[in-house]
């Protein structure tokens, strides 16, 4: 999560900043879900199959996916060397959401008992989300980057 707070700091183009600001906020919403299934555990040895009240991940999914559409963070012109700074960043941030998927997916798959395998699916489920979301991204600034240096790999 700290690494999307400085990446939304320091990258320049907006709607790559409003990804990571939106990744913030769900990345905070699993803390608070993982921190509900430990004390579920402790208090009642069971876990904690519903999610946190007043965090709805797929909406804030969605309103991401939907302002990207719609353009809302706008367009700006940047320089090469910013522009690759953001595309790092991005890449960056796909590899920590892979790796994050990754590691719900095996605990899914390893875990024992219906309700620990709910609870680490519907993490990784979140963390895939996560991923398509910054992948979109990243494609986008790809071929603007491209463009920017005349590059046309298929022409």
């Amino acid at each position: 999560m700290e690494f999307f707070k400085r990446a939304a700091k320091t990258v320049r183009d907006p709607n790559a900043k409003m990804i990571f600001l939106d990744l913030m906020k769900m990345e905070e919403g699993h803390i608070a879900y993982i921190k509900a299934n430990i004390e579920s555990i402790k208090e009642k040895g069971r876990w904690q199959l519903k999610p946190i009240e007043g965090y709805d991940e797929g909406k804030t999914a969605e309103t991401v996916f939907k302002a990207r559409e719609e353009g809302k963070a706008g367009e700006t012109e940047f320089e090469i060397g910013e522009m690759t700074s953001d595309l790092s960043a991005i890449r960056i941030a796909l590899a920590i959401e892979n790796d994050l998927y990754e590691f719900y997916s095996r605990a899914s798959a390893h875990a024992k008992g219906q309700d620990a395998k709910a609870v680490f699916k519907k993490l990784s489920e979140w963390e895939k989300e996560h991923r398509e979301m910054l992948e979109a991204q990243y494609e986008e600034m790809r071929e603007g980057f491209w463009s920017k240096m005349g590059f046309s790999p298929f022409d």
